[in-house]
């Protein structure tokens, strides 16, 4: 079983060449990019120790990255917090608004995970037009984004403690639906290792050049529809393309 996990926000690039910084939503101390930061990076440690294959994305990865490093995962979560008013409070997972049964059926896992955790309000799983989520091979089984809590609504040390809890609760989630599909951590991580020290995998490298690093700055004030197509049409092959079409004349 391969997973794949993407930080939200962070470091981008825009299609200019112009750089910036984008933390997320602000809470009471700490931020979005913060949190979500910490609880890939627990959540990636706790499945590593099961022996799953665990993919971290930070966004100044290129985009085109994305789909190298997560086309032979099985699943991909995209890590999110909320923000609204300073009260709301709740969990909620999202998938893509043309997302498949099986990338509901997953969120589904990890929200019901969350909820019980976090005992927050139960906000459902819910779809969205996420550029982010579009931008994930088809051959990952399934993918959603979570947005664990409102950042918003507490202050940083709450916050600290609801991502920490997230983050297991993640975890615990992804092995369920691992167990659910039959899929066991992949055999490469349960064998012995010969070397007390493996050193890391290192990363596919593109096949394209772009100077792209965030996947919602390209789509920033396109209509969407068009620049999905656009992007696909340059990056995917026909096989894919087709794929894609039949997909999205059924939404």
């Amino acid at each position: 079983m391969k997973v794949t996990l993407e930080v939200g926000h962070g470091p981008y690039m825009d299609r200019d060449g112009s750089t910036g910084f984008e933390e997320g939503a602000s809470g009471n101390g700490t931020t979005e990019y913060k949190e979500v930061t910490v609880m890939a990076n627990i959540t990636s440690r706790i499945l590593r120790a099961q022996g799953y294959q665990v993919n971290v994305l930070d966004p100044t990865d290129l985009l085109e990255a994305m789909g190298s490093y997560a086309e032979d995962s099985d699943v991909f979560v995209s890590m999110h917090l909320n923000a609204f008013n300073g009260r709301t409070q709740g969990t909620e997972v999202l998938i893509h608004r043309n997302g498949t049964d099986e990338d509901y059926r997953f969120a589904g896992v990890l929200q019901d995970e969350l909820v019980d955790t976090l005992r927050l309000n139960d906000r459902g799983v819910k779809r969205q037009g996420l550029a982010v989520l579009l931008g994930v091979p088809l051959s990952v089984r399934a993918a959603c984004l979570t947005e664990s809590y409102f950042i918003d609504a507490v202050n940083a040390s709450t916050a600290r403690r609801y991502t920490e809890m997230a983050a297991e609760a993640i975890a615990v989630g992804i092995d369920r639906y691992a167990a659910s599909i039959g899929k066991q951590p992949a055999e490469a991580e349960l064998s012995p290792s010969p070397s007390p020290s493996p050193s890391p995998s290192p990363k596919p490298k593109p096949t394209k050049t772009l100077s792209l690093v965030n996947v919602a700055k390209y789509y920033k004030g396109l209509p969407h529809q068009k620049a999905a197509l656009e992007w696909l049409q340059d990056q995917a092959s026909e096989q894919v393309m087709i794929e894609f079409t039949r997909r999205w004349r059924q939404q």
